[in-house]
């Protein structure tokens, strides 16, 4: 589902080059994900990040206020990151680099993302 909603070309060719990996949502329990929905009242993508994030004790990156909540609370915050979490962790792994990140804070900023003031060296590891 989440990668349905993020369809992106970037998105793909990460995928394609192996820099990031599709996990397989047919391995989720369905009841699961039903009993998620019903508690949090969160989209299906953000719902299937708790259920993937809950199976796999993986990290849930999300930026939408009900989602933080709700990984915080059936995960805790450990697991949870952002955008800009998500951007530090990809210059620490070498990725791209501190101005890459910086010039990515400031699209999404541009692009109406509600996120804080920083500065590049947010970035800096």
């Amino acid at each position: 589902m989440v990668r349905g909603e993020c369809g992106h070309p970037t998105l793909e060719a990460a995928i394609a080059s192996g820099k990031l990996r599709s996990l397989d949502d047919s391995s989720l329990p369905a009841g699961r994900f039903l009993a998620l929905l019903a508690r949090y009242r969160l989209g299906d993508g953000e719902t299937e990040c708790l259920v993937f994030g809950e199976a796999h004790q993986l990290i849930v990156v999300t930026d939408d206020a009900a989602a933080r909540r709700a990984v915080e609370n059936l995960l805790g915050a450990g697991k949870l990151t952002g955008s800009l979490g998500l951007l530090r962790r990809a210059v620490v792994a070498g990725l791209i680099n501190h101005v890459d990140a910086m010039a990515r804070y400031e699209r999404m900023k541009a692009t109406g993302g509600f996120l804080p003031d920083i500065t590049v060296d947010f970035f800096v590891p």
